[in-house]
């Protein structure tokens, strides 16, 4: 099983954004983890005591929580984390200090996630980031130099900025760097975001930037993510292989039992009520297009091939080579086509 746990705090909200996440007062973040620790305890008697293969903290922005708080909430997680588990925290670079990331260490997080989004100053300020360039070479150099080295930078591309040029700019930034994983992510404008009120434009480059990324020696292995010396994120592979997982915090997410719970992601009605949930059972049919839509996205998952029921749609599919089969799993000839074609063998 895996765990997420959700810190919603932010310093600023960036346009693009459509995450729960919400620029307010440091006071709210000691009754925010008395919270989390109510709720997780209430979970663990729920669902019997669970042990999980990996952790993941992601936000918002986790680290503007002072790190003495990850101590008392690593306290009563710890017994619950396998031995060698994966433990994954995002960081952003305006914000990232030698003495937190040196005890977040010590508290046994071993990979960490840096919102970088980009190198180009200009194309910052348009993605309304407050963070400079300097700062994210600064950030992952500090970080591999006090023994972080399973380290993956957040990169946006199809902006108005990103043309040729641009993306051979960012791949050589990226080139300079000591990471292990890449997650680059062509922009979507969300109804939620000030984006989608302020009619931003887009620039579609998809196939510019898988090429240059693979030039690099990274390996794609999901529709957005790109790994080196196979440091794969196994949470993330997690959520595509279907696996149950347990959500912690406001707007947090859990599966279990084919059973989806939600917590509510107004920060006081969670602070005072951490334990309210809304639930939606999911139906056979729902779950076997769940499989389809996650397992496609990976060529470390794909599809089992008995499972799939139009089998008309597959021979096709096979016969056109967008999609292949390896023992016995069907996976997609082009990741970028995965949801498409997940709708085709529906």
């Amino acid at each position: 099983m895996l765990l997420y746990i959700h810190i919603p705090f932010c310093d600023s909200k960036c346009g693009y954004c459509s995450f729960n996440s919400l620029v307010t007062s440091k006071e709210f973040h000691k009754p925010y983890f008395d919270s989390l620790k109510t709720q997780f305890f209430y979970m663990m008697q729920k669902y019997h005591q669970p042990q999980f293969e990996t952790l993941f903290i992601g936000g918002g922005t986790p680290n503007l929580v002072d790190s003495a708080l990850y101590e008392q909430l690593f306290a009563f997680i710890a017994p619950y984390i396998q031995d060698n588990a994966e433990i994954s925290i995002e960081a952003n670079p305006n914000s990232l200090y030698q003495s937190w990331a040196e005890h977040l260490k010590e508290l046994g997080v071993n990979r960490i996630s840096l919102g970088a989004q980009s190198f180009n100053k200009k194309k910052l300020h348009w993605l309304q980031r407050t963070h400079c360039p300097t700062s994210v070479i600064k950030s992952i150099e500090m970080l591999h130099a006090i023994g972080w080295h399973n380290i993956n930078i957040d990169i946006i591309y199809g902006t108005p900025f990103d043309d040729r040029d641009n993306i051979i700019f960012e791949i050589e930034n990226i080139k300079s760097l000591p990471l292990t994983h890449l997650c680059a992510y062509a922009l979507t404008i969300e109804e939620d975001s000030k984006f989608f009120e302020q009619n931003k434009s887009l620039n579609d480059n998809i196939q510019e930037m898988y090429n240059h990324i693979q030039s690099l020696g990274f390996m794609q292995y999901e529709v957005s993510n790109y790994t080196k010396c196979n440091a794969y994120c196994k949470h993330n592979l997690g959520y595509w292989q279907h696996k149950e997982y347990i959500g912690i915090g406001s707007g947090a997410v859990s599966f279990v039992n084919s059973q989806r719970l939600v917590s509510t992601k107004h920060l006081n009605e969670y602070i005072k009520n951490p334990l309210q949930q809304d639930k939606e059972d999911i139906t056979e049919e729902q779950l076997y297009l769940e499989k389809l839509f996650l397992g496609l996205r990976s060529n470390k998952v794909g599809v089992s091939k008995n499972i799939i029921k139009n089998k008309e749609n597959l021979y096709l599919a096979l016969q056109e080579q967008l999609v292949y089969e390896k023992q016995q799993k069907i996976y997609a000839s082009n990741l970028f086509l995965a949801d498409e074609l997940a709708l085709f063998l529906e």
